[in-house]
């Protein structure tokens, strides 16, 4: 009995000595893109309901898999279709937020799309184009969004994070070009023209490099070769047509092209199951080299 005791003592007191060993407890934040909008998967609830009105989180986004792969023991996906970076609303400062996880070790953003008005690029572009200059001019308007509206509110989130989460890994993701940086490619031929794609691209290479400046941690996606013009293989979800905007906007119309992405339908300009696997790829292996 002496000798049994003896042992315990010993095992318990070598347990003590030794260091702890804990997983990774991840955050995942952000808009339609990190929500997984376009990546078809099954509705994927948050820890807040009442949040969850046309978020559109699906099995099949990016943060699902990075947690998968990082082996987490805690894993909180806070992403929310429309949302923006800061003020109030349906923003990362002040909904997803909203009462902190705890401790946690990791944490992705993906945000400023909304921002900078995306979606009025895309109504512009694709949807309700009535001529090249709308599409030039809401292209125009997003990167000046971008270039004067922005800094601030990127420093500021990522201030706020680090406040949170002084000890953790924060990494803010970029976000892909959607149509092919080259005047001439080998791919879909009713894509827009070169001065329409360039402009397009312009506005989300300003948001890149606002996010970049403004961030300490940045991880830059590209879908070069995979871009939304391609025939195989694009990692873009397909155009969402005009005739499935009217659809979805008459049967859901706060929800609107959201809710008809979500369902796998539409999403232009998301990533699709493969892009979103190629997003969490990039961001894991930052992950392990930080």
């Amino acid at each position: 009995m002496v000798s049994i005791s003896a042992s315990l003592i010993l095992s318990l007191s070598l347990s003590a000595l030794a260091p702890l060993v804990t997983g990774v407890r991840y955050l995942a934040l952000g808009d339609s893109y990190a929500a997984g909008v376009g990546s078809g998967g099954f509705a994927q609830p948050s820890k807040f309901p009442d949040f969850d009105r046309c978020c559109f989180r699906r099995s099949t986004a990016y943060p699902i898999r990075v947690n998968r792969d990082l082996s987490t023991t805690f894993f909180d996906f806070r992403a929310c279709s429309g949302a923006q970076a800061t003020g109030p609303g349906n923003t990362v400062e002040a909904s997803q937020l909203r009462s902190p996880p705890p401790n946690i070790d990791f944490v992705t953003v993906t945000v400023g799309g909304n921002d900078i008005g995306f979606r009025n690029v895309v109504t512009s572009c694709l949807i309700t184009v009535i001529n090249a200059q709308n599409c030039l001019n809401a292209a125009a308007e997003a990167k000046r969004k971008a270039e004067t509206e922005l800094p601030s509110k990127f420093s500021t989130l990522d201030s706020r994070l680090r406040t949170l989460y002084p000890r953790a890994k924060i990494a803010f993701t970029g976000y892909p070009l959607p149509y092919p940086s080259t005047r001439r490619f080998f791919g879909n031929p009713t894509c827009p023209g070169f001065d329409v794609r360039s402009a397009v691209n312009d506005a989300i290479i300003a948001l890149n490099n606002v996010i970049r400046a403004n961030v300490r941690n940045f991880i830059p996606i590209s879908f070069e070769g995979h871009d939304i013009c391609r025939l195989l293989r694009p990692w873009f979800q397909k155009i969402l047509t005009p005739a499935l905007v009217r659809q979805a906007t008459a049967r859901t119309p706060q929800c609107s092209v959201s809710r008809l992405a979500s369902r796998g339908y539409g999403g232009t300009y998301h990533p699709n199951v493969i892009g979103n696997l190629e997003y969490a790829k990039a961001i894991v292996q930052w992950y392990r080299q930080n």
